[in-house]
């Protein structure tokens, strides 16, 4: 697990705002959320920043400060860290989220899975085919059920096969 001991602490304006953050929620006895990070008030949406800035950094930060790891964004979905991660094929942001205990059985308000959203995120976003097969497989590995279905019915199985770029990748 990430602790602040073994962060580098760049000296840079982002850092410091994160460092700053960080410190004001840890003084007011609150819980800082792996969402924490913003730049308006006090957000709990590391997505601004550390997802959808990839910015791992600031993960870990948030991390080391006890942030908690799958807390469920009510003004994004519902969606956690780890489906940020997914649905944008940030590989090292899901690789550090699983490794730091994120579920890969949340829901979305859809009932999206990290995994469904994964799947689902090519080419409809700026995401490397090969970065959103490795996301895909790194869920599985971590035990994803790649036949849990949505709100709708579809699983990451049905998603999957409606890509023809997925399709030819498996084959």
């Amino acid at each position: 697990n990430t602790t602040l001991e073994n962060l580098d602490l760049a000296e840079n304006p982002f850092s410091q705002h994160c460092i700053k953050r960080l410190r004001m929620a840890m003084s007011s006895k609150q819980s800082p959320c792996l969402i924490c990070l913003g730049f308006e008030g006090p957000s709990r949406d590391l997505s601004e920043m550390g997802i959808k800035k990839r910015s791992v950094t600031a993960i870990k930060r948030a991390l080391a400060a006890g942030a908690d790891v799958d807390w469920q964004n009510p003004k994004e979905s519902m969606h956690t860290a780890l489906a940020k991660a997914a649905s944008r094929a940030f590989l090292e942001g899901v690789k550090i989220l699983l490794d730091n205990g994120a579920s890969t059985t949340k829901v979305n308000k859809a009932g999206n899975t990290a995994l469904i959203l994964a799947v689902s995120c090519y080419p409809s976003v700026d995401t490397d085919l090969d970065d959103v097969l490795k996301c895909v497989q790194l869920l599985l590995e971590w035990g994803s059920d790649p036949h849990f279905e949505n709100a709708n019915g579809h699983s990451a199985i049905d998603l999957a096969a409606t890509s023809p770029a997925l399709i030819q990748q498996a084959l």
